[in-house]
């Protein structure tokens, strides 16, 4: 009820007809009483129990060994079960917000934050956070930029033009982040930096190469003002989603990464610190045939490794892989990969890579549909085009 006075207003009677309202007033009654009509929900099309159903990753075809170890031996984060969008109208945000921000915060907020996550393999978690949440109630800009991200993603469902409402939502994101970043003491914090990647995903799922660009540099600078990723420790969750707006721009845009690593095993066990086990090359025990670059190898097996594990745990709903040892795995193998580029000898290297590097984008959808990847994917169609699939032995390598 504390909103309730920004709705209310009154109507100016005939004062020849007295009792009914003018011409004028009428129109107005109407939009007040179809308000929150005759829209479409978008989370119509996704059943409850269906946001995220079981799809196991397609893996390549080989023997590996059954063998695996279980559990994680590093310390939890908080979990915090946050209650925020069960009720949204009785939810105090950082700010006032109308009933059509509302209605986008319900509908599509717990969607978008699962866009990068691996809910839907519904692996065991100590990786889970309600920083994300919590920021609604205490962030004034990073409300406007949640709307702003919020209003894109559900014109990308829907499939519809850039409406007016959307254009408002992320101009007032941007000028919030234009004062936030004025104050010099909290311009470089954990929610301005997730102001900025909310930015960079809106133009991601925009296909606004121009805009993303531009505030993937910004978002670059932020990090490399704030001291590169070691700025993140004791949080990871961050990291991941930094490491992953990395991947989804480098394949739409065919820009090199924002974030580049030149140890990037390192970064992943001193930051992300998944189990000792994870991610283990098996180069030494299984031989791979038909890869010329021998650098290939150990990474195509480590992939081949984790999605065997993340098919068999997904089946048996055992706890034989943590969600961090996943995200920890497409981190490390996307790093790897970009150290290769312009350095592969023959066309099915080049291909092979850049196929792995489309395979990592298989793990993560937003609110089940996948986003587009125009660079990877015209790279990927040349390069398949240019091999010749006739020699016999390069059918399975190719399949």
């Amino acid at each position: 009820m504390a909103r309730a006075h920004q709705h209310f207003e009154f109507i100016n009677v005939s004062p020849r007809a007295p009792g009914k309202p003018q011409t004028a007033e009428r129109r107005k009654i109407r939009s007040h009483c179809m308000r929150g009509r005759n829209r479409r929900n978008p989370s119509a099309w996704l059943p409850e129990n269906d946001m995220f159903p079981d799809h196991p990753v397609v893996e390549p075809n080989a023997s590996l060994p059954s063998s695996e170890q279980e559990g994680s031996q590093f310390p939890t984060v908080t979990r915090v079960q946050s209650p925020l969008l069960s009720l949204p109208c009785l939810v105090d945000f950082a700010v006032e917000v109308d009933n059509e921000s509302l209605r986008l915060l319900a509908t599509v907020f717990p969607g978008a934050m699962s866009a990068f996550s691996l809910a839907r393999f519904r692996l065991p978690s100590h990786f889970k956070s309600s920083q994300w949440s919590d920021w609604l109630l205490s962030d004034r800009a990073y409300v406007y930029f949640i709307l702003a991200v919020c209003a894109v993603i559900q014109e990308f469902l829907l499939a519809t033009q850039r409406s007016k409402h959307t254009m408002l939502c992320i101009r007032t994101a941007i000028s919030q982040l234009n004062k936030t970043l004025s104050i010099h003491n909290t311009s470089l914090s954990n929610a301005n930096i997730a102001n900025v990647i909310a930015l960079t995903l809106a133009a991601l799922v925009a296909n606004d190469h121009l805009s993303m660009s531009i505030h993937g540099n910004g978002l670059r600078r932020m990090v490399y003002l704030r001291g590169g990723f070691e700025s993140f420790r004791g949080n990871p969750q961050i990291l991941v989603v930094l490491s992953r707006i990395d991947l989804c721009v480098t394949l739409s845009s065919g820009q090199g990464p924002y974030f580049p690593r030149s140890d990037p095993v390192g970064l992943l066990h001193d930051l992300i610190k998944p189990h000792p086990q994870a991610c283990l090359s098996l180069y030494s025990r299984q031989p791979v045939i038909h890869i010329l670059d021998a650098r290939l190898v150990p990474i195509f097996l480590d992939l081949q490794y984790l999605a065997w594990r993340i098919n068999t745990a997904t089946r048996a709903r055992s706890e034989g892989i943590q969600e961090d040892e996943v995200h920890a795995g497409i981190c490390v193998a996307q790093y790897r990969l970009w150290q290769l580029q312009g350095t592969m000898s023959d066309i099915l290297g080049e291909c092979l890579r850049v196929a792995m590097l489309s395979f990592l984008t298989t793990m993560f959808s937003l609110m089940n549909k996948r986003i587009g990847y125009d660079h990877a994917t015209n790279q990927l169609r040349v390069l398949c085009c240019a091999i010749e699939v006739s020699t016999q032995q390069l059918h399975p390598v190719m399949l």
